[in-house]
């Protein structure tokens, strides 16, 4: 059978030890038809490193912003740069499970589907502890910007339904469930439930956690509901009440 190009784009800011196990995991995958797209956005560490990767194969392509851009940015260029059938995105600090793209490929092709998610494992890096994280089967607007658990390196799509849909720059949270959204406006958002990716977390304070997460519940409201005064409210009312329920329960553990 014929394998079709998938291109995954790899922006990169710094990191480097994280980011070779990172590019290995892609290279190791058995699903060999593939071009990699590392962007360096910026990065103040050496990376001769990865510069030796690069040069040690013909399908690694790597680019470089002339500073820190953001995530969205270089994904935007990964976009318009690749060449492959099929986009995959890949955090410069998570790893693949090796068949990830075989899996997902042949389930697409199979169901014909264009986007596809999956489950994946989240293991934190102070503790070690691995969980294992289910996703739903869909999603849909307006629910997915109510709770949305696709995590970016699951994700695999038709280059074709993103055409005329890029990342938001001007935005650091929330820009990834807002470019999925627009996304299913075009087509179907399905979920597969097999693992496929490690994806790395540290813990950080819960109070900038929530900060954090305000700020992206907001950017998904102008983004996504501004011309929806009635989801907007809704959506405004239930990001507020699960973000105070979060900070009473952090202010009672003190």
């Amino acid at each position: 059978m014929n394998e079709e190009l998938v291109s995954i784009i790899i922006p990169f800011f710094n990191r480097i030890k994280q980011l070779e196990l990172t590019i290995e995991s892609v290279l190791n995958q058995t699903y060999k038809n593939i071009e990699i797209i590392l962007i360096n956005d910026g990065s103040t560490e050496s990376i001769e490193r990865i510069k030796k990767i690069y040069a040690s194969h013909e399908n690694i392509y790597l680019i470089h912003n002339k500073e820190n851009l953001g995530v969205s940015y270089s994904r935007n260029i990964g976009i318009d740069f690749a060449k492959g059938k099929y986009i995959s995105f890949q955090d410069a600090d998570d790893e693949w499970l090796k068949n990830k793209i075989e899996i997902q490929i042949a389930f697409m092709k199979k169901k014909n589907i264009k986007f596809l998610y999956t489950g994946y494992l989240r293991r934190n890096l102070l503790t070690k502890k691995i969980v294992k994280i289910n996703v739903p089967k869909t999603y849909r607007l307006p629910f997915i910007a109510f709770k949305c658990k696709i995590a970016t390196p699951t994700v695999i799509f038709d280059k074709e339904i993103c055409k005329d849909i890029k990342f938001k720059t001007n935005i650091k949270y929330g820009e990834d469930i807002i470019f999925w959204s627009q996304i299913s406006k075009k087509t179907n958002l399905k979920g597969l439930n097999i693992p496929t990716a490690i994806v790395n977390v540290s813990e950080g304070s819960t109070s900038q956690i929530i900060q954090n997460q305000r700020e992206g519940y907001k950017n998904l409201n102008n983004s996504l509901f501004d011309q929806n005064s009635l989801i907007s409210i809704m959506h405004y009312l239930y990001f507020n009440f699960k973000l105070f329920i979060k900070s009473l329960v952090e202010f009672l553990n003190v």
